[in-house]
């Protein structure tokens, strides 16, 4: 009996190393499944230059929110990085006639609430924003549309009044969106909270702070390569700047020039620039005296653009000859800037009876925005530049939160605004310079005739005489202080994929994070 206690007793001592061991081994292999079932997010966060409104571009006029919108929703067709026009929602288009446009969509594609994006839903979204009770500011750019139809769910048939040669473009714009819950919630909360087909989900929008979005796992082109991309408006350029240093934020846009060169030496940023944004002068050519053009002509000869680009940009932007880009198809290369001339500009003063010069409000915000930088000191080089022919300008510190409805409201006697680097003529000559697009402070109709004619001639290399001809009526007609096109310049953390975009509009969708 005692030798077989023994027995047992040695059996227990032999088992109690093993034991201690399975249990270690046990204790070591918990903490490391935990980790592996836990993944860290992969955020990415985005500086913009002021905050939003609304997120549905259909309602809101803004580079800020045309980027988080294109974020959320899907177009037919999209721009890609060649300036070649990209199948998206649609497969497929023709063109049967001049004008007739069929675009076949894919299939099996839904919104994230579920509903499919069909005809239905691009037939709905596209005459949401041209009903006047939305009162869009993107209506304009479908004044050409006769009919939608959706003959089926897969089919729509877009009949235009006439031929309309820039329609593809202009549907990279179009974002479409889910039929039943506009209804449901109203433009105006759908607009706080929307829903879309894109490659993310709208989570969160608070004022001044942030929009948050994340990742569309089920995306019909497979999943992000993010979990979640955060839009903060930051609008102290220093800030931005200081942001991006820190790590706090990923992307930042609107890099002054001075700020550049430390960037670029920093091993843990990286800087991009594709296109460049232009800032222009707006004059309200309804009202005395910058109704008479040899005013308006006088402002051009008088401001020293070419200075301007020089000393206070540090050479990263290029003076422009009229309003159009010169990579624009009907860009006129035979036209040049109008040349700094302090004496032509007072003898065309005194010819338009302002001899003694007049009063001048200029509009400006108080930081660059939409890609452009040092606006209020330009503002302030023009102020002095004007003086020195008799113009007495006065500085309207503009929020840019607000800037755009009192554009829009007619409160502004001049003003500096942006445009992004286009390729397509109609898609920016004619919103800012038909007068029935927005016609706020500027209306000629031969301008008007071209515009249309040119948007109705399906044969190219017409339409680039059309245009160099509306190059050169514009430029001698002068609504405005032609300035410069301003190199957008992006910097982003090293660890982080992006490039500029080509088309000023960001795609989180391409953004990947280490």
């Amino acid at each position: 009996m005692r030798k077989a206690l023994i027995m047992i007793l040695v059996l227990i001592l032999a088992l109690v190393p093993a034991l201690t061991a399975c249990t270690s081994k046990t204790a070591e292999q918990k903490p490391t499944e935990q980790t592996q079932e836990v993944k860290e997010e992969v955020v990415v966060v985005i500086a913009q230059t002021r905050d939003v409104t609304g997120l549905d571009y259909a309602l809101v006029s803004q580079t800020e929110t045309q980027n988080i919108s294109n974020n959320i929703f899907d177009t037919l067709v999209r721009l890609n990085e060649r300036n070649d026009y990209e199948p998206w929602l649609a497969e497929s288009w023709e063109n049967p006639d001049d004008n007739t446009w069929i675009f076949h969509l894919r299939e099996g594609i839904k919104f994230t609430n579920g509903e499919p994006v069909d005809a239905h839903a691009v037939k709905y979204s596209l005459e949401r924003i041209i009903d006047p009770e939305v009162k869009s500011p993107q209506a304009s750019r479908l004044s050409f549309v006769q009919e939608i139809q959706a003959p089926d769910a897969k089919t729509v048939v877009i009949k235009t009044k006439e031929p309309y040669a820039a329609l593809l473009n202009i549907m990279t714009l179009m974002f479409i969106v889910p039929p039943k819950a506009v209804e449901e919630m109203g433009n105006e909360k759908f607009a706080q909270s929307p829903i879309g087909s894109g490659p993310f989900i709208f989570e969160e929008f608070t004022a001044g702070e942030k929009v948050v979005l994340k990742a569309n796992k089920d995306y019909w082109k497979g999943a992000p390569k993010i979990d979640k991309v955060i839009f903060r408006p930051i609008s102290e350029a220093s800030t931005r700047i200081a942001s991006l240093k820190t790590g706090e934020v990923d992307i930042i846009m609107a890099i002054p020039p001075n700020n550049l060169k430390d960037l670029q030496s920093s091993p843990d940023i990286k800087t991009t620039a594709k296109t460049g944004v232009m800032l222009y002068m707006g004059l309200d050519t309804f009202t005395a005296p910058l109704d008479n053009v040899k005013v308006r002509q006088a402002i051009n000869y008088a401001i020293d653009k070419e200075t301007i680009v020089n000393s206070i940009l540090l050479g990263t932007a290029k003076v422009m000859a009229g309003p159009v880009f010169d990579v624009t198809k009907g860009f006129d290369p035979n036209i040049k800037p109008y040349p700094y001339d302090v004496e032509k500009a007072k003898q065309l003063l005194k010819e338009a009876g302002y001899e003694k010069g007049f009063k001048l409000k200029l509009a400006t915000p108080p930081q660059g925005v939409e890609g452009t930088t040092n606006t209020l000191e330009v503002a302030q080089a023009i102020a002095a530049q004007l003086k020195e022919v008799g113009i007495e300008v006065e500085l309207d510190i503009t929020d840019p939160a607000t800037q755009f409805q009192r554009y829009k409201n007619r409160e502004f006697q001049s003003y500096l605004f942006t445009w992004d680097t286009q390729v397509e003529p109609d898609r920016y000559l004619y919103s800012l310079f038909d007068s029935d697009a927005r016609g706020y402070y500027y209306k000629n109709t031969d301008v008007n005739n071209l515009l249309r004619k040119g948007r109705a001639t399906m044969d190219q290399a017409e339409r680039e005489v059309i245009y160099k001809q509306l190059h050169k009526l514009l430029y001698d007609d002068a609504p405005w202080g032609f300035l410069y096109n301003q190199e957008a310049y992006y910097g982003y953390r090293a660890n982080v994929k992006f490039e500029a975009p080509v088309d000023g509009m960001i795609f989180a969708y391409s953004i990947e994070k280490q």
